[in-house]
Parts: C-alpha cells; structure tokens; sequence
C-alpha cells in the first residue's frame, strides 16, 4: 500500500506540475468572489453547502455510489482540486488517497482542511459544546499539510554543540540588559506531522544594524543545544524529526555579542496512525463541531461573508441539535439495540445513543474479516436474536449475504453518508434526510 501511494504522489505531482502551469485556472476563473472547495466525504460538502450559501461551490471528489474508502481519484480530478480553494478531508485512514494528495498539494495555492488533525472530535463529550477559535488556525500562512523532505538537517552534536563559553550567554535567558531588543517566534510549533517542513522566523520588537544569526535545536533529553548549520539568517527552514524538540534563535552583534536571544519553541509532533473511527459525522452533535470548523475555514478564505456563515452555521447547528433529540428519544425506548452492518462506520452511535454495532469488517471496507471472525458475527447474531441484517447504500455487500443466508435475517439497508448514489441525488436527499431514514431503520431494527 506504502509502494501505491508513492507511485500516486509522485506521478500526480509530476501532473500538477505540468497541469497547473498551463494557465487552467478554470476552478477560479469562473467567479472570482465564488470559493470553490472540495471535499472527500458527502457531510463534508453539505456543511460546506449550508454555511456557504450562494458564496460557495461545494464538490466531492467521489462520484456517486463509490467506497469511500478505496476509491482513487483520477489526475483531472486531483488538479481540479489543485486550482480550487480548499480540499476538505479527514484523513485517519478514511479515504486511501487522501495523505498522499496532501502532500503533492502542499505547495498549491489551495487551503489543506484535515479534520482529522482535531484530536478533541474523537473523544465523547457529554453535552454539546464550543471550542475556542484560536485553538485551531488553518491559514494558508500555517498549513501545516507539507512535505518536508527536501529539508535535510542532521546534525552532530559534537561538531555544533553550542554551550554557554561559545558566545558567553546564558542558553534559556530572552532579555540582556544592555538594550532592549526582543525576539519573538513567528510560525506554527505544532500540529506537525513527522516529515512536515518546519518554517519559522524571528521577528525583532526592533530595528537592529545587526544581521548575524543563529539557530539552535534541543532534542528532548538533551543537554546541549546544537547549532543548526548553514542557517543564518532570521528565517528557519527545517523538518519536524522529534517530537519535544525545541528551536530558539540568538542574533549576535559585531563582537559575536548577543544581542537578543528568542525563547524557545517546543515542535509538536502528532502521526497519526488510523486507529481513530474517522465516521464522526454519523453523531450529530460531532457533525456541529465538524461544521464549525468548515465554518472557521470559510470565514478565513472569505472574510466579507462572517456574519452570513455565522448565521447559516447557527440554523444548521439548531437542525443537528434537533436531529441529535429526535434520535435519543426513540432509541431511549429500545432495549436489544444490536445491528449487524457491512463495516464499523457506527461505532459513534453507541457512545451516543447506546446501539451497539456487530460489524462484519473493520473500519474500512478493505479490512475483511477471518472465519473465525465471521463466524463469531453469526455467533452474536443468534445470542441477540436478530431478525435484521443492514447492507449499505455503496458495498457490494458481498460477506452480508453470507451471513444472511447464516442466520435466515431480512436484509434492509443502512446509509453511511460518506456517499450519496444516483437515486439520492434525483430524490434531492440530503445530510439530514437520509439520517432521519437512517433513525426509522433503527426503529425497525431495535426493539
């Protein structure tokens, strides 16, 4: 899978580079105060949608029916998103190409949106609730959706240890009492990925005649700060390596006197490995967050439209909030609420509601299940006496109907929402309808 996705990154990047220097600038061109954006999952376009209104062409990269989950993108398709202003994903092992067009697009004028990066989505809450808009920043200025491996800075601490006799100053002060001269760190310490360029620079409260500088990393339970080489100047260019690692800058005067020295900065790295659920939209209530931040986003890309995407996401947040009620109360009455589905896209609606999934792959289509496994699906479907067996709206539902056959249940069919078929578009099916079809499934299904 690793070998796929670098062939993918590697000839799409080749495409974009050809692609997007021939002047097709169609995605923008069309209306210049129009956003374009794209998204992989469906809920991801619809609060695009609601939120955006009239100022927003919202697109999923998904044509109707695919799995979401392993469905690649043709080379128009990604460049269509190249010259879009935004790609909206969730990473996590959701979708298989997504971090590989990420990565190919990081040096593409088109914001990176990985919802999956909002660690605090994964985690219950017991009541819905706001996050601080300052947590999360995803400008353009500090994306960090880069690939940083032309950057190549290992050091060896022997040869460029700095200690305090190398420049007779103390290596954790920010302030010298012979004038008053200040660095602060400008650019984004965490949210990286291992990998990801790291760029920073130091800005003085000042003008200064001085120009030399220096750049120091720490490494977590190191004692020596280690100078970066070839790295004179106020701008950092480096690769996130370690997590824990500190970076500070020190400007020296004519006589290699310290003229002002930066605090330093902690890099935070967070790899991500897929063991999260990424099928947060499932619960209402974490598709308000999801939609708050989409809404953060569009008001950064679109400052002029605040108060209107402040208010269309305020409508949308009463209709979630309303769909989240209308799901307690009728599951609050069901006390056998196990379903049997293709794969463990509902693993939210236990924490939420108490339904408990018997799911017959992982949390990817692509993870099929042993014998042993199937036969333990057949297992707990006989031990809860279930009637019922859902299939999904874009599987081929292939192991369903074996266990089908199993255990004699009647098959009905369940809506993950990643993606919408052909019959949903031409009944003008949306977020909340089809959840609402999915609550009277569940209705059918629990008793």
């Amino acid at each position: 899978m690793k070998f796929i996705q670098a062939l993918f990154m590697f000839g799409f990047t080749s495409f974009l580079l050809i692609g997007c220097s021939s002047g097709d600038d169609s995605a923008n061109a069309t209306d210049s105060d129009k956003l374009t954006v794209y998204t992989s999952v469906y809920p991801f376009q619809y609060a695009v949608e609601k939120i955006g209104g009239d100022t927003v062409e919202a697109k999923t990269v998904y044509p109707p029916g695919a799995d979401a989950h392993t469905y690649e993108p043709t080379s128009k398709d990604m460049t269509a998103i190249a010259n879009s202003d935004a790609f909206i994903f969730i990473g996590e092992g959701m979708e298989g190409f997504a971090t590989s067009a990420a990565n190919a697009l990081a040096n593409q004028d088109v914001a990176l949106m990985e919802i999956g990066e909002y660690e605090e989505l994964f985690h219950g809450h017991s009541e819905h609730h706001a996050h601080e808009e300052e947590d999360h920043d995803h400008g353009h200025d500090e994306d960090h959706q880069h690939d940083g491996s032309e950057h190549d800075h290992e050091h060896d601490d022997s040869e460029h240890s700095h200690s305090e006799d190398d420049h007779s100053h103390e290596a954790t002060s920010n302030t010298h009492d012979e004038n008053s001269v200040s660095i602060t760190i400008d650019g984004l310490a965490g949210h990286y990925h291992t990998g990801d360029s790291i760029q920073l620079t130091a800005q003085l409260s000042e003008d200064s005649d001085h120009d030399h500088w220096h750049w120091y990393t720490l490494d977590p339970g190191a004692d020596d700060w280690v100078t970066v080489p070839d790295n004179g100047t106020d701008a950092y260019d480096g690769e996130a390596t370690m997590d824990g690692q500190q970076i500070k800058a020190i400007l020296f005067g004519d006589d290699h006197d310290v003229v002002a020295e930066s605090e330093a900065v902690t890099i935070a790295i967070d790899d991500h490995t897929g063991d999260h659920d990424p099928h947060l939209w499932i619960d209402p209530l974490r598709m308000i967050e999801i939609s708050r931040i989409i809404k953060d986003e569009l008001i950064e890309l679109n400052p002029d439209h605040e108060a209107d995407y402040n208010a269309n996401f305020e409508a949308l947040e009463a209709e979630l909030l309303a769909l989240d009620e209308e799901f307690s109360e009728l599951l609050a009455t069901k006390d056998n609420k196990h379903i049997i589905v293709p794969h463990a896209a509902y693993g939210y609606w236990e924490e939420r509601y108490g339904v408990k999934q018997i799911a017959i792959s992982g949390l990817s289509t692509s993870q099929e299940p042993s014998q042993k496994q199937l036969t333990e699906v057949i297992d707990q479907a006989e031990e809860h006496n279930l009637d019922y067996i859902l299939y999904e709206q874009n599987s081929p539902n292939r192991l369903s109907e074996v266990i089908q056959e199993q255990i004699g249940a009647q098959a009905l069919t369940i809506h993950n929402l990643s993606v919408l078929t052909d019959e949903d578009i031409k009944n003008e099916e949306d977020y909340i309808s089809l959840m609402r079809y999915n609550l009277e499934i569940l209705d059918q299904v629990t008793n």
